[in-house]
């Protein structure tokens, strides 16, 4: 889609500023887009262009010529027959005169089939065509913006080594600088925790004697730091116990001695006879094959 921008700016004319405007046909969508790219492609020569207007505009075909020292952009107007109808066409195109536009356009178009004639050449007042998908229009472009400055249509007071950067860049005005905040961060470094402790201890000692707070003040209430949550002690280590016997417990007592037990003839404590009882009460004495009592 063709828009056609109309700006103004304040020029040197005869050593006195006056408002110039002028005009360029942009392929864009929207008013937006336009007034973006004349901002950013106008730089070389204006700093602050003013976008006056937008308009749509339309034509059958922008065609391509390189440019010439002092040539212009001319729109031809044409006739078409098809059918036994007729249809008017516009063309955009730049030459040095009317009679080359005229020229230009036959030889672009000598091959078509159609009956067709010119009936209107008129010079128009678009002075450049930018046309962001195209390299060959945006080379043409930036040749006709240097042919311009060496003309001396800028804007006034504009110095042109303010409009690169040192690396050959198109310069951002004040407003399209980027904004951003102080972000600078300072590495603190860490503290060991017993100097903390100390220099809390200290602190609060400090701020005890500004209060006339008494020496003998618990710990709570001189050192938070130290002191322990209300309700909670600090625990101790568990220490072994000794164990505990009862005082009247003898010494390594002796055993009860056997009285079932009788002594042998050679003085030898006798083995305890095995002995039982019958079911009818009388005891019984167990003995071995000959006949002697077996000992238990």
């Amino acid at each position: 889609m063709w828009r056609k921008s109309k700006i103004k700016y304040d020029a040197l004319v005869n050593g006195e500023p006056k408002t110039q405007t002028e005009c360029y046909l942009h392929d864009s969508v929207s008013l937006g887009e336009v007034e973006q790219q004349c901002a950013e492609h106008l730089r070389v020569r204006i700093k602050n262009p003013d976008v006056d207007a937008a308009a749509k505009v339309k034509y059958a075909q922008v065609i391509f010529f390189p440019m010439q020292d002092e040539d212009a952009f001319y729109e031809v107007k044409t006739l078409e027959y098809i059918e036994g109808k007729k249809y008017t066409s516009t063309y955009l195109l730049p030459a040095l005169t009317t009679i080359e536009a005229e020229q230009r356009l036959k030889d672009h178009y000598k091959n078509m089939v159609i009956p067709w004639e010119i009936v209107a050449v008129k010079k128009s007042d678009i002075m450049a065509v930018w046309h962001p998908h195209n390299e060959i229009w945006k080379g043409d472009w930036h040749n006709r913006m240097e042919r311009y400055a060496d003309e001396g249509k800028q804007e006034a007071g504009y110095n042109q080594m303010d409009m690169f950067n040192s690396d050959g860049t198109a310069a951002q005005s004040d407003d399209e600088q980027p904004k951003s905040e102080n972000t600078t961060t300072t590495l603190v470094k860490a503290t060991p925790l017993d100097v903390l402790i100390q220099n809390g201890v200290q602190a609060v000692e400090a701020e005890d004697l500004d209060n006339g707070t008494p020496d003998d003040a618990p710990t709570e209430t001189l050192s938070p730091v130290l002191a322990l949550p209300e309700g909670k002690q600090e625990p101790e280590a568990d220490q072994p116990s000794e164990p505990s016997f009862p005082d009247d417990l003898p010494e390594n007592p002796a055993p009860k001695p056997d009285t079932n037990i009788e002594p042998d003839d050679d003085g030898r404590p006798a083995k305890k006879k095995k002995t039982g009882k019958a079911p009818n009460g009388k005891n019984i004495t167990f003995r071995n094959k000959k006949g002697e009592p077996v000992g238990s």
